[in-house]
């Protein structure tokens, strides 16, 4: 039986099961534990590859602070950083960095040798910043690394980055050899990147070029900071099979000479609910892509101007667009401008897209969808439009490119989806305008715009009448003579005067009043292919 725990006075008393209370040698050779002479702690594999640091949270987690980071901001954390990551990398670990601490760095962290594989950095909503202009942040440079995490960081710079500082990179797979495997089935998510150039880029002097493959990359947050592409992905001949962008939000981003989502190159590519707000520059370019799909994506408040005529530019590819939305266009342009481009012989099945919100074109005009250079594009709807917006046209460059669409299935108001628009989009000479006999004596006409939209303002001279008001020469003669011209005056001051076309043929077309225009006027014109 048992013996009592107590004694009569209530106290403990020894117990040969319990001894540790009175002797704790007794007790831990009762209970097989050796004596405190012979206990020593456990080893785990690897441990020399750790430079002799303590394992806090258990069998292959690390955290940054056993290596000498700091995380304060102020201290130089770079080769603190740089010893446990490579720790991680050659034991396969997960690196825990501190919450929501700021780790200041002077260099590049380089990612390790090749041929590793599982292995994660969690930021746990830590702030790296990169101290030195001109340097990436994580540095990639061998390869066949693959199975690996890096999650829940702000990537930044201390000072922000000019477009020429081509370096400051903050996840950057680079190689100046040929690659064999180069960095397949890893993540990259819970990433914000602010004050560099670019987000996640690879490039390569060698052929093939970089190979990245069977990445996924989600949950980014690239701000206006920013002077670069968010993601570019550009290898050789090579190519990137199998990568995903989704669940990213890229925010207020202007003036840059790059697409935001840079790709070339690519097989089964999928982007998905990705969403651009208040973006000047091209969203999405799509280069040589075999099997890509664009779906539940939204461009809100998107500018269209003259240095980004697509926002959406798929070109020499092959895929799908599916279930994306248009909200809120602006338009400034000299020409044309389209939400989604198709060029050089790309082949596009488009369907369920969304356009909401107002539409406004400080100049120029906008087409929806947009098929040049030997382009295919079938659409088989349907079509949402929101009642009052401006009319939106599918663009056709010349009568032999093809745009197939059901009328049908198109819905809302102001969709001309019976026009297929032939035009040039850049003129070897310009549109011009000559004043008509009905303008009166001495008048002036002037000029805005090209062969397939503009405004000409008309400035009467003195005793206008009836009959030809001006006529416009177009700079470079259509193949065939346009379907039509739409005519429409700048206010409701045409009054009687009732302005038509009167004449349209291949070199232009001219505009007649049936009476005395009752003052000076501004037209907008827009030919019809």
């Amino acid at each position: 039986a048992q013996a009592s725990l107590t004694k009569a006075d209530g106290s403990l008393q020894a117990s040969n099961n319990l001894s540790d209370l009175a002797a704790p040698a007794t007790a831990r050779t009762n209970l097989g534990l050796g004596t405190a002479a012979t206990m020593t702690p456990a080893t785990l594999a690897g441990d020399a590859a750790f430079t002799g640091a303590y394992v806090r949270h258990g069998d292959l987690v690390l955290h940054v602070k056993d290596y000498g980071a700091v995380g304060d901001g102020v201290t130089d954390d770079t080769t603190a950083i740089q010893t446990a990551v490579l720790a991680a990398i050659n034991s396969s670990a997960i690196l825990v960095f501190g919450l929501h601490k700021t780790y200041k760095i002077t260099s590049a962290i380089a990612m390790g040798p090749a041929n590793t594989t599982a292995w994660t950095l969690d930021g746990q909503s830590s702030t790296i910043i990169q101290y030195t202009n001109n340097t990436q942040i994580f540095h990639f440079t061998n390869e066949n690394v693959n199975r690996f995490t890096i999650a829940n960081f702000t990537l930044k710079w201390n000072s922000a980055q000019p477009v020429t500082n081509t370096t400051a990179i903050a996840i950057h797979f680079d190689s100046s050899t040929s690659l064999s495997y180069g960095w397949y089935n890893f993540e990259l998510s819970s990433l914000t990147f602010s004050n560099g150039y670019q987000g996640i880029a690879s490039s390569s002097t060698a052929s093939p070029n970089t190979l990245i493959w069977g990445a996924d990359f989600s949950h980014l947050y690239y701000t206006s900071s920013m002077s670069g592409a968010a993601v570019r992905l550009t290898p050789g001949a090579g190519g990137d099979p199998n990568n995903h962008i989704h669940d990213s939000y890229f925010q207020g981003i202007g003036n840059t000479t790059e697409p935001i989502i840079w790709l070339s190159n690519q097989t089964a590519l999928c982007l998905s609910n990705l969403e651009f707000n208040d973006t000047f520059s091209q969203e999405i370019s799509i280069n040589t892509a075999d099997g890509f799909t664009i779906l539940a994506c939204r461009s809100e408040r998107p500018t269209l101007n003259a240095n980004y005529q697509g926002k959406w530019v798929i070109s020499n590819s092959r895929g799908e667009i599916i279930g994306s939305t248009f909200q809120t266009v602006t338009t400034n342009v000299a020409n044309w401008a389209f939400l989604i481009r198709c060029i050089s012989s790309a082949a596009v099945r488009i369907g369920t897209l969304s356009l909401l919100g107002a539409y406004t074109a400080t100049s120029g005009s906008t087409a929806m969808l947009a098929a040049t250079g030997a382009s295919n594009i079938i659409y088989d709807g349907p079509f949402f439009n929101n009642p009052g917006i401006n009319p939106f046209y599918l663009f056709d460059d010349t009568p032999s490119h093809i745009v197939r669409y059901n009328g049908n299935d198109f819905r809302g108001t102001g969709i001309q989806v019976q026009k297929i628009i032939t035009s040039n989009t850049s003129q070897a000479a310009a549109t011009t305008v000559a004043a008509g006999a009905a303008a009166g004596s001495s008048p002036t006409a002037t000029i805005t715009g090209n062969d397939t939209a503009g405004s000409v303002a008309v400035t009467l001279g003195t005793g206008p009448t009836s009959g030809t008001l001006f006529t416009v020469t177009f700079g470079v003669a259509y193949s065939a003579t346009p379907k039509s011209v739409q005519i429409t005056p700048g206010s409701s001051g045409n009054g009687t005067a009732k302005a038509y076309v009167s004449a349209l043929s291949t070199t232009g077309f001219s505009v007649s009043v049936e009476a005395a225009a009752p003052g000076n006027m501004t037209y907008y014109y827009l030919v019809l292919g």
